[in-house]
């Protein structure tokens, strides 16, 4: 689709929540001149997922799993830079995981937790400093420095 619309890869700025965070860094390790990526609320990977469940207790549920979405062996790898974003107050997903994944990039990165957000809430309860936090990020990794690059 990018081809088609005639847009270079490292004018792109993938932005995923969740699941979505996963499939962006999936993206970002297929697709290695993107501009930048932004992982709202997102997970270490589904096994890890699986294992906060009750389920885990008595169900062999990583073996099931045919989509590991192995966010955490992936970041190291990624050389653009990441904004991770992630509510204090997540119910889904724990913001140690967004910790994780911050620690593990090897590239240009940043890493915001936003107090009282749960899961989908993060813009509300960031308000104001949501947009100044993405627009920071841009200015210094994107927009200045692309690709991260000096």
């Amino acid at each position: 689709m990018r081809s088609d619309k005639g847009i270079q890869p490292d004018h792109l700025l993938v932005y995923g929540h969740s699941l979505g965070g996963a499939i962006g860094i999936e993206l970002a390790r297929r697709v290695s001149q993107m501009a930048g990526l932004v992982v709202e609320g997102s997970f270490t990977s589904m096994g890890d997922m699986a294992m906060l469940t009750h389920y885990s207790h008595w169900f062999p549920v990583r073996w099931l799993l045919t989509q590991p979405f192995n966010s955490l062996a992936k970041v190291s790898q990624l050389k653009l830079p990441i904004l991770y974003l992630h509510g204090l107050a997540d119910a889904s997903v724990p913001a140690t995981m967004s910790q994780q994944l911050y620690n593990a990039t090897a590239g240009p990165k940043d890493l915001w937790l936003v107090p009282n957000a749960d899961h989908n809430d993060l813009t509300d309860w960031a308000g104001a400093e949501f947009q100044y936090r993405l627009r920071q990020f841009l200015d210094h990794y994107v927009l200045v420095n692309p690709l991260g690059r000096g």
